[in-house]
């Protein structure tokens, strides 16, 4: 059974570029994935350590954490709790800047439907979204508003980059998008 590809998909600071030699036999074969950290080290890790979050790094979080004097207990507990849901972000946008509706597309100058992450931060989260793994950034300056039609282009294109970048073993190579939320519409 093949399963969900998760190449190009990123965990926390670690970026899936293939997968790896299975572990185990029988029922108990797990899988494995070649990853990327954000420092530019390289790590095998569990599919299961991927998706629940367990591993998030290449190891650099855990000696960062081991300099600052926090220990693996404070360590995880603050990854499980400062991390906010997808959700929880998305409406932490429409609280501060209002319902993307208020604004016009960045794209095409129509009034917007949602707030898009521009998938240019460099510390992105991926979280479930309507059972979807989602990139999703806990910075308000990496949305922008789009309308629907707009949105879907847009990530539908950032998802293929990144599996090129991903195939071709370069990494993420996206380029910023010049932004303005000038266009507000008047209610």
């Amino acid at each position: 059974m093949r399963g969900i590809d998760l190449t190009g998909v990123t965990f926390g600071r670690l970026t899936v570029v293939s997968e790896a030699e299975r572990v185990g036999s029988g029922r108990s074969t797990q899988r494995r994935w070649n990853c990327v950290c954000a420092c530019s080290g390289q790590t095998v890790v569990l599919q299961t350590s991927l998706r629940s979050g367990t591993t998030r790094s290449c190891g650099c979080l855990q000696r960062a954490s081991a300099a600052a004097g926090l220990t693996a207990r404070n360590q995880s507990r603050a990854q499980s709790v400062d991390v906010p849901a997808y959700g929880t972000v998305h409406n932490r946008l429409r609280r501060e800047y209002g319902p993307a509706s208020g604004y016009t597309c960045v794209e095409c100058g129509a009034q917007a439907d949602d707030w898009s992450y521009d998938h240019t931060d460099p510390l992105e989260v991926t979280g479930l979204d309507h059972g979807h793994l989602r990139p999703y950034s806990l910075e308000p300056g990496h949305y922008e508003p789009r309308c629907r039609s707009c949105h879907k282009i847009f990530d539908r294109a950032q998802c293929e980059l990144r599996a090129l970048s991903a195939r071709e073993g370069t990494g993420r190579q996206d380029q910023p998008t010049a932004l303005a939320r000038s266009g507000r519409h008047d209610a």
